[in-house]
């Protein structure tokens, strides 16, 4: 008996020693690739390390810490050379006493990067279904990780919650990923609800932390499965760590700080990428044989046939643009638009896209205002618009233009744009200086409450940001093919044409959105995937469009205007693919949040649409909901006044000071729209308190059109007011109220058709609704929610009114 024994202790003796010995041979061996700085000995070390913990059948208690502190030194040392890891504010994390990180999630790297970040030990808390793995388990187990059941129902659920606030208290820092699972749709995901009674409970701080890889870590897409991949080499990877908060803080209230830690992020990140142009030329001679483009003239341009056909013209043009900074375009979406913007960013000029449906008195404002000498254009177009263009414009017509050149010249421009140094092309195709991250790309005039087109010039960091935000949310890749037929000065069709390019994904154009029939022959010839278009076409689409047309679509996004649940459904009905709605303001570079397509990952859905919402903030952009008259910010749920930050926002008006400090504050931007944001971050639009409306998704606005009736009506008194009401096809419809008698308005309405406005911005006579006194306030402006009210029941009961004519001219004579 004896003997047997002492046999076992010499074996678990020596078992021990040779554990030990490897140990520290792996110690030393690690070391010195430390010192010598080398990569491949230290992963080799790392991975000799990592099986033999796995390969031990049990670590006993004096090995387990040495061990777990040797992982959490080896992740230290490692990833900051494979990654280029980046931290804000880690020395708010409390350096001793019971604390609990709160984070999202967006990469599998995630849990690594914190543990090489915090200079303490984290233990995470981890599901049961990954402890019961058996090599991941053992891993965990050794790094202290915290147990949680959530797969057995709330009682034990909540018993394994009271377990790990015991680790609180004993002094551990816990890591919580609250979303409960890896995004798969691009943005955060709601927290689970589950642990809102563990934060509440805790008696310790909650630090909240925001970790950003989303645009480093690739997506694998298949028809059963989502799943995120290892970020590639090199790529930067970010944790910003926010000032704690005190124990019981509301999960919501949590969600909402990691999102807007992710503004300083975005803020850094941007900092180190290049401008649009060289993004946009490293994508170009990547496969550059591959096709980009398409319109009715040009079935398939190749990516180097398009970014050789922009340096030749920049080049061509040089001389032409000497001297000036900004430049006007008059195009329909084609081909040729967008080798015309490309030309005029390769050579560091500001694209000013003329709005050609506003008419020509806001064309001629937006040259005014933006000191524009010369304009790109074709003059058959022009002359189709009927637009006179100004005798003081040069004009550079592009049809023809590349017949034009010499072929030697266009030799050497297709060399230039496929292996020159960016410099050297930017110098080629004329730049006067070096294009900054920070220059201005694009100055979009939008229509404000005063009538005249504001300015919103946005720069390549406002685009690359929207850009990349975006890419996601919608899955785009050099696989998609997007229909481009929203208009180049719309904010949704520049940023889109610019997103499709630096992702390498074709994107097919048309000249106008209303060519239903030609449309849906394009879609199915091209086999587009992605449709960026409004509610508004989509009911044209809906009438015109055969449903073997649309059998590609795998996207169908909408926006500058309400998308109604009723179009939802019979479009889905139809065409058997359900559109789902964004939101965005051009002072935004436009997209602010945006619905995300469901996405199945290991079994779970995650869902990133709401009925009645407009998806959630892009990743990088804030939100905050604030009382519209005091500035207060008001609880989640609560609906008030819009407000947005992020490094897609404009900088400010173009030469509008005033109007700048109106709706800028700290970096904040006043949206004008009212809106609520749910505990799950999602948004929804509840109303518009800003004098314009969205009606087929062109600004339409109150100020000018109440202007034009006063001039119509010869009076300097205020006897209009101009507001909007529901509309179940369009979301909104104008309503004017005003004081006069039917005998007076009527030659009103009629000079009114006579003085050029868009007619968008006349309303129809039976929009017009008579009142005895126009709602004021006391401060003697316009009282616009008591104006929306009285027309609101005023346009309802004229509805009525008119069903019942109409029901009553249909009933047979008895």
């Amino acid at each position: 008996m004896k003997r047997a024994n002492v046999a076992p202790d010499r074996k678990r003796v020596s078992s021990r020693a040779m554990r030990s010995l490897l140990i520290v041979s792996g110690a030393i061996f690690v070391g010195w690739s430390w010192l010598a700085s080398s990569i491949v000995p230290l992963v080799v070390a790392g991975i000799a390390l990592f099986f033999l913990v796995l390969g031990t059948p049990s670590v006993g208690k004096r090995l387990r810490r040495p061990t777990a502190d040797g992982l959490r030194w080896l992740a230290r040392v490692l990833l900051p050379r494979l990654w280029r890891v980046r931290t804000i504010g880690l020395d708010r994390i409390p350096g001793k006493g019971g604390a609990v990180l709160v984070c999202n999630r967006t990469s599998p790297i995630d849990p690594l990067l914190l543990m090489a970040i915090v200079p303490r030990p984290v233990h995470f808390l981890v599901p049961a279904a990954d402890m019961k793995r058996p090599i991941l388990g053992r891993l965990l187990r050794l790094l202290g990780a915290v147990r949680i059941e959530t797969e057995t129902g709330d009682v034990v659920l909540l018993k394994s919650l009271r377990r790990a606030a015991r680790h609180v208290a004993r002094g551990r820092l816990l890591c919580l990923f609250a979303e409960g699972d890896m995004t798969r749709i691009g943005m955060m995901l709601p927290f689970r609800r589950g642990l809102e009674e563990f934060c509440r409970n805790l008696a310790a701080p909650i630090v909240p932390v925001c970790l950003e890889t989303r645009w480093a870590a690739p997506m694998r897409i298949d028809s059963a499965e989502v799943s995120m991949r290892f970020p590639p080499l090199r790529t930067p990877l970010w944790a910003h760590a926010g000032a704690p908060l005190p124990a019981g803080t509301p999960l919501p209230g949590v969600r909402a700080i990691v999102q807007e830690l992710s503004v300083p992020i975005w803020e850094s990140a941007m900092r180190e990428q290049p401008p649009l142009t060289h993004l946009l030329i490293r994508r170009m001679r990547s496969r550059f044989w591959w096709p980009i483009a398409a319109d009715p003239q040009h079935d398939g341009v190749s990516r180097w046939s398009l970014s050789s056909g922009a340096v030749a013209w920049a080049h061509a043009w040089q001389g032409a643009l000497r001297g000036q900074t900004a430049v006007a375009v008059l195009l329909p979406p084609g081909v040729a638009a967008a080798t015309a913007s490309l030309a005029l960013a390769l050579s560091g000029r500001i694209i000013v896209n003329l709005n050609y449906t506003a008419g020509p008195a806001n064309m001629t404002s937006a040259v005014r205002q933006s000191g524009i000498r010369t304009v790109v254009t074709s003059r058959r177009f022009a002359n189709k618009i009927a637009y006179d263009i100004p005798r003081d414009l040069a004009v550079i017509d592009v049809e023809g233009e590349s017949v034009r050149l010499d072929p030697f010249f266009r030799l050497m421009a297709a060399l230039v744009a496929l292996a020159a140094p960016i410099s050297w092309l930017e110098y080629w195709c004329g730049a006067e200086r070096r294009v900054e991250p920070g220059d201005v790309l694009t100055t979009i005039f939008t229509s404000g409450s005063t009538g005249e087109p504001k300015g919103v010039p946005l720069t390549h960091r406002n685009i690359a940001a929207n850009c990349l935000a975006t890419t996601h949310p919608l899955k785009m890749s050099d696989a998609d093919v997007l229909l481009g037929i929203l208009p180049l000065f719309h904010s949704f069709g520049f940023m889109f044409l610019w997103c499709a390019l630096i992702h390498g994904t074709k994107i097919v154009f048309h000249p106008s959105p209303l060519d239903a029939g030609p449309i849906g022959d394009s879609v199915e010839k091209h086999g587009v995937t992605l449709l960026i278009t409004t509610p508004t076409f989509l009911q044209l689409y809906l009438k015109k469009v055969a449903p073997e047309k649309f059998r590609s679509l795998r996207l169908v996004l909408t926006g500058a205007e309400k998308l109604p649940e009723r179009l939802v459904r019979t479009f889905d009905e139809r065409f058997g693919i359900r559109p789902i709605e964004g939101y965005g303001t051009t002072e935004c570079a436009p997209v602010v949040s945006t619905s995300a397509p469901a996405c199945p990952a290991a079994g779970k859905r995650q869902v990133g649409y709401r009925r009645g919402f407009v998806g959630n903030p892009i990743p990088g952009v804030a939100l905050k909901i604030v009382d519209p008259d005091s500035g207060v910010e008001l609880p989640r749920g609560q609906p008030g006044l819009l407000m947005v930050k992020g490094q897609n926002v404009m900088a400010g008006y173009l030469n509008r000071p005033a109007e700048t400090a109106e709706v800028l504050n700290n970096g904040w931007y006043a949206t004008g729209d009212l809106a609520l944001v749910a505990d799950d971050g999602f948004l929804k639009i509840t109303d518009r308190i800003s004098r314009f409306s969205k009606i087929g998704g062109e600004m339409i606005p109150h100020g000018r059109i109440e202007e034009a009736l006063h001039e119509a009506a010869g009076t300097e008194a205020r006897i209009f007011a101009v507001t909007a009401v529901a509309d179940q096809r369009r979301g909104e419809r104008l309503a004017v109220l005003h004081t006069l008698s039917d005998e007076e308005l009527h030659p009103v309405v009629a000079k009114l058709q006579t003085m050029g406005l868009p007619n968008l911005y006349i309303p129809k006579r039976e929009q017009f609704y008579r009142v005895d006194v126009l709602p004021m306030l006391g401060s003697g402006k316009l009282d616009l929610r008591g104006m929306k009210q009285v027309a609101a029941a005023r346009a309802k009961a004229a509805d009525i009114e008119a069903a019942a004519k109409r029901e009553v001219r249909t009933c047979p004579a008895t």
